[in-house]
Protein backbone atom coordinates (compact mmCIF):
# COMPACT_ATOMS: atom_id res chain seq x y z
CA UNK A 1 0.00 0.00 0.00
CA UNK A 2 2.86 2.55 1.01
CA UNK A 3 4.66 1.61 -2.15
CA UNK A 4 1.33 2.18 -4.17
CA UNK A 5 0.72 5.91 -2.23
CA UNK A 6 4.69 6.73 -3.01
CA UNK A 7 4.44 5.73 -6.88
CA UNK A 8 1.20 7.95 -7.50
CA UNK A 9 2.40 10.51 -5.41
CA UNK A 10 5.75 10.49 -7.92
CA UNK A 11 3.47 10.26 -11.18
CA UNK A 12 1.00 12.65 -9.82
CA UNK A 13 3.77 15.36 -9.02
CA UNK A 14 5.77 14.27 -12.05
CA UNK A 15 2.84 15.31 -14.41
CA UNK A 16 1.95 18.67 -12.73
CA UNK A 17 5.39 20.00 -12.48
CA UNK A 18 6.75 18.86 -16.20
CA UNK A 19 3.79 19.88 -18.22
CA UNK A 20 2.07 22.94 -16.32
CA UNK A 21 5.24 23.75 -13.59
CA UNK A 22 5.15 26.99 -14.69
CA UNK A 23 1.10 27.76 -14.33
CA UNK A 24 1.39 25.95 -10.71
CA UNK A 25 4.77 27.35 -9.52
CA UNK A 26 3.13 29.42 -6.90
CA UNK A 27 1.23 26.54 -5.67
CA UNK A 28 4.20 24.25 -5.86
CA UNK A 29 6.82 26.87 -4.57
CA UNK A 30 5.26 25.81 -0.51
CA UNK A 31 5.93 22.11 -1.56
CA UNK A 32 9.39 22.72 -2.76
CA UNK A 33 9.48 24.00 0.70
CA UNK A 34 8.54 21.56 2.71
CA UNK A 35 10.88 19.12 1.04
CA UNK A 36 13.99 21.24 0.70
CA UNK A 37 13.25 22.24 4.36
CA UNK A 38 12.40 18.81 5.64
CA UNK A 39 15.71 17.27 4.02
CA UNK A 40 18.22 20.08 4.67
CA UNK A 41 16.69 19.86 8.79
CA UNK A 42 17.01 16.20 8.94
CA UNK A 43 20.08 15.80 6.89
CA UNK A 44 21.62 18.16 8.92
CA UNK A 45 20.55 16.87 12.77
CA UNK A 46 21.75 13.42 11.66
CA UNK A 47 25.37 14.53 10.65
CA UNK A 48 26.01 17.44 12.96
CA UNK A 49 23.36 16.65 16.28
CA UNK A 50 22.51 13.13 16.61
CA UNK A 51 21.97 10.19 14.64
CA UNK A 52 18.93 9.15 16.33
CA UNK A 53 15.84 8.52 14.17
CA UNK A 54 13.46 10.40 16.26
CA UNK A 55 15.52 13.77 16.22
CA UNK A 56 16.06 13.96 12.88
CA UNK A 57 11.88 13.45 12.44
CA UNK A 58 11.67 16.10 14.21
CA UNK A 59 14.06 18.69 12.85
CA UNK A 60 12.66 17.58 9.41
CA UNK A 61 9.05 18.52 10.49
CA UNK A 62 10.12 21.76 11.45
CA UNK A 63 12.33 22.44 8.50
CA UNK A 64 9.55 21.38 6.32
CA UNK A 65 7.07 23.75 8.26
CA UNK A 66 10.57 26.81 7.89
CA UNK A 67 10.64 25.66 4.08
CA UNK A 68 7.04 26.03 3.20
CA UNK A 69 6.71 29.49 5.22
CA UNK A 70 10.14 30.82 3.95
CA UNK A 71 9.19 29.35 0.41
CA UNK A 72 5.57 30.96 0.30
CA UNK A 73 6.16 33.97 1.64
CA UNK A 74 9.47 35.41 0.48
CA UNK A 75 9.32 34.37 -3.38
CA UNK A 76 12.36 35.54 -4.65
CA UNK A 77 14.37 33.50 -2.18
CA UNK A 78 11.74 30.23 -3.47
CA UNK A 79 13.09 31.59 -6.56
CA UNK A 80 16.73 31.63 -6.01
CA UNK A 81 16.67 28.29 -4.20
CA UNK A 82 14.75 26.73 -6.88
CA UNK A 83 17.34 27.90 -9.59
CA UNK A 84 20.13 26.92 -7.36
CA UNK A 85 19.30 23.35 -6.12
CA UNK A 86 18.58 22.91 -10.06
CA UNK A 87 21.88 23.58 -11.61
CA UNK A 88 23.73 22.13 -8.04
CA UNK A 89 21.81 18.63 -8.79
CA UNK A 90 23.18 18.83 -12.21
CA UNK A 91 26.88 19.72 -11.12
CA UNK A 92 26.53 17.06 -8.60
CA UNK A 93 25.89 14.71 -10.69
CA UNK A 94 28.18 16.15 -13.92
CA UNK A 95 31.42 16.85 -11.99
CA UNK A 96 33.47 13.93 -10.74
CA UNK A 97 33.45 13.58 -7.14
CA UNK A 98 37.10 12.17 -6.45
CA UNK A 99 37.66 14.91 -4.46
CA UNK A 100 35.10 15.74 -2.30
CA UNK A 101 35.89 19.23 -0.78
CA UNK A 102 36.73 20.51 -4.45
CA UNK A 103 33.25 18.78 -5.53
CA UNK A 104 31.44 20.50 -2.85
CA UNK A 105 32.88 24.29 -3.69
CA UNK A 106 32.07 23.40 -7.47
CA UNK A 107 28.85 22.55 -7.00
CA UNK A 108 28.10 25.23 -4.35
CA UNK A 109 29.52 28.26 -6.66
CA UNK A 110 27.18 26.36 -10.00
CA UNK A 111 23.95 26.82 -7.80
CA UNK A 112 24.64 30.57 -6.74
CA UNK A 113 25.25 30.80 -10.48
CA UNK A 114 21.76 28.87 -10.93
CA UNK A 115 19.68 30.64 -8.12
CA UNK A 116 20.89 34.06 -9.63
CA UNK A 117 20.13 32.58 -13.55
CA UNK A 118 16.89 32.01 -11.79
CA UNK A 119 16.48 35.62 -10.78
CA UNK A 120 17.50 36.86 -13.78
CA UNK A 121 15.45 34.62 -16.24
CA UNK A 122 12.48 33.73 -14.39
CA UNK A 123 10.29 32.16 -16.65
CA UNK A 124 12.43 30.33 -18.90
CA UNK A 125 14.36 28.87 -15.25
CA UNK A 126 11.06 28.32 -13.77
CA UNK A 127 10.01 26.00 -16.57
CA UNK A 128 13.30 24.34 -17.11
CA UNK A 129 13.34 23.50 -13.78
CA UNK A 130 9.86 22.49 -13.28
CA UNK A 131 10.14 20.55 -16.60
CA UNK A 132 13.46 18.55 -15.83
CA UNK A 133 11.96 17.44 -11.83
CA UNK A 134 8.47 16.76 -13.36
CA UNK A 135 10.40 14.47 -15.89
CA UNK A 136 12.52 12.53 -13.19
CA UNK A 137 9.45 12.18 -10.93
CA UNK A 138 7.84 10.05 -13.54
CA UNK A 139 10.54 8.17 -14.62
CA UNK A 140 11.64 7.79 -11.02
CA UNK A 141 8.06 6.65 -10.58
CA UNK A 142 8.27 4.24 -13.50
CA UNK A 143 10.73 2.71 -11.91
CA UNK A 144 9.82 2.20 -8.74
CA UNK A 145 7.69 0.35 -10.01
CA UNK A 146 9.69 -2.05 -11.94
CA UNK A 147 11.20 -2.44 -8.56
CA UNK A 148 14.47 -0.27 -8.64
CA UNK A 149 15.63 1.14 -5.47
CA UNK A 150 16.51 3.82 -4.16
CA UNK A 151 14.41 5.65 -6.81
CA UNK A 152 15.68 9.35 -5.90
CA UNK A 153 18.99 8.18 -7.14
CA UNK A 154 18.77 7.05 -10.05
CA UNK A 155 19.90 9.86 -12.87
CA UNK A 156 23.55 10.17 -10.69
CA UNK A 157 24.07 6.95 -9.53
CA UNK A 158 24.73 4.31 -12.62
CA UNK A 159 24.99 1.32 -10.08
CA UNK A 160 21.23 1.50 -9.12
CA UNK A 161 20.15 1.09 -12.56
CA UNK A 162 23.07 -0.53 -14.55
CA UNK A 163 22.19 -1.22 -17.88
CA UNK A 164 19.24 0.51 -17.34
CA UNK A 165 20.90 3.91 -16.89
CA UNK A 166 21.06 5.15 -20.29
CA UNK A 167 17.56 4.69 -21.36
CA UNK A 168 16.47 6.24 -17.82
CA UNK A 169 18.62 9.11 -18.59
CA UNK A 170 16.93 9.31 -22.31
CA UNK A 171 13.41 9.21 -20.62
CA UNK A 172 14.37 12.11 -18.64
CA UNK A 173 15.32 14.23 -21.28
CA UNK A 174 13.14 13.11 -23.55
CA UNK A 175 10.06 14.41 -21.08
CA UNK A 176 11.97 17.58 -19.83
CA UNK A 177 11.99 18.82 -23.56
CA UNK A 178 8.22 17.66 -24.41
CA UNK A 179 7.51 19.82 -20.73
CA UNK A 180 9.30 22.19 -21.75
CA UNK A 181 7.63 22.48 -24.89
CA UNK A 182 4.33 22.14 -23.51
CA UNK A 183 4.66 24.87 -21.08
CA UNK A 184 6.00 27.44 -23.69
CA UNK A 185 3.05 26.70 -25.94
CA UNK A 186 0.50 27.19 -22.75
CA UNK A 187 2.27 30.23 -21.29
CA UNK A 188 2.56 32.11 -25.12
CA UNK A 189 1.40 35.87 -25.17
CA UNK A 190 -0.18 34.71 -28.42
CA UNK A 191 -2.67 32.03 -26.69
CA UNK A 192 -3.49 34.23 -24.12
CA UNK A 193 -4.50 36.97 -26.30
CA UNK A 194 -6.55 34.38 -27.94
CA UNK A 195 -8.43 33.44 -25.21
CA UNK A 196 -9.29 36.54 -23.78
CA UNK A 197 -10.92 37.57 -27.34
CA UNK A 198 -12.86 34.19 -27.13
Amino acid sequence: MQEAIIIISLALFGIVNCFFGYCAFKVLLPIWGVGVGAIIGAGLTGEFISPSPLAAAVAGIIGAVLGALLFSRLYFVGIFMIGGIFAGTVAHAALPADRQVLHLLFTAAIGAGGGIAALLAQKIIIILATANTGAAALVSSLFYLLGYRPVTEYFIDREVLGEMFLPAVGAVFALTLAGIIGQLFYTAPTRKKTAVKE
